[in-house]
């Protein structure tokens, strides 16, 4: 994840909102579920549930989960008090694409988010570089229509390009849960000496199975073709000799002795 910047705060609509850039790559501006929430008037628990519920759209593309990918320190300074920071399950952050995403599955009731949109993508995102004539809503639900039945004509057709796609969020959240309840259990617990002082280490030898595998950095690059053959790997990890050695007597299972 490329480092987030944050520039100032900008009016918006009557409110102030902070500018952010980072994440999904330099100098891109991104947006806080938190400020979506504000600038569409609902609540950002609100939001936060209709993410969750709808995650398997959202790519890493489109949406970083902050609480899990970036210090406390960091979110606090983006405008989170130590209060919300401590209640929030996550702390959602969204490229434009996870934006405009995340309107399309807001209540259709609610015409009013499409003037939120267009507002929003010309006054803050802004990557046009000109303004340009906003679409009506009847306009936007057309092209999203348009643009969700092509991907499914070729997720339906095209086997290949499915397997090429990048990996769900939630199909990487599987995946790391799983390599971390694979080291937690092969370390003796998190309450272990082994855990607190080997966790790191294991982490980066698992990682680098994976890497000399798909020639990945990261879980999240894995390819949707590759998931099942990475779970496997994941699931059949084994500590080297020299770490399990390093295990044994960090738990106190057998002495240094014994190890040698």
């Amino acid at each position: 994840m490329n480092n987030l910047v944050l520039k100032e705060k900008q009016e918006f609509m009557g409110i102030q909102i902070p500018v952010i850039e980072g994440g999904f790559g330099e100098g891109q501006k991104v947006v806080l579920a938190k400020t979506v929430a504000e600038i569409h008037g609902v609540s950002t628990p609100d939001i936060n549930k209709l993410i969750n519920r709808n995650i398997e759209r959202f790519t890493i593309n489109d949406l970083i989960d902050l609480k899990t990918q970036s210090s406390r320190d960091h979110v606090l300074q983006l405008g989170f008090t130590n209060a919300e920071y401590g209640n929030a399950s996550n702390v959602f952050l969204l490229s434009q694409r996870g934006y405009t995403k995340l309107v399309a599955m807001m209540d259709n009731s609610n015409d009013k988010k499409w003037d939120v949109m267009n507002k929003l993508i010309d006054d803050y995102f802004n990557l046009r570089g000109q303004a340009q004539r906003l679409l009506s809503p009847k306009e936007l639900l057309e092209a999203q229509f348009q643009y969700t039945k092509e991907i499914d004509t070729r997720v339906s057709k095209i086997e290949d390009f499915v397997e090429a796609t990048e990996l769900s969020m939630a199909d990487s959240k599987r995946l790391t849960k799983l390599a971390k309840g694979i080291v937690v259990r092969l370390l003796g617990g998190k309450a272990s000496a082994a855990y607190k002082e080997l966790s790191k280490q294991v982490f980066s030898d698992l990682y680098k199975q994976l890497h000399r595998e798909f020639g990945v950095t990261s879980i999240s690059e894995i390819k949707k073709k590759d998931c099942d053959t990475a779970k496997e790997i994941i699931q059949g990890y084994k500590l080297p000799l020299v770490l399990k050695e390093q295990v044994l007597i960090l738990n106190n299972q057998i002495s240094i002795g014994e190890a040698m």
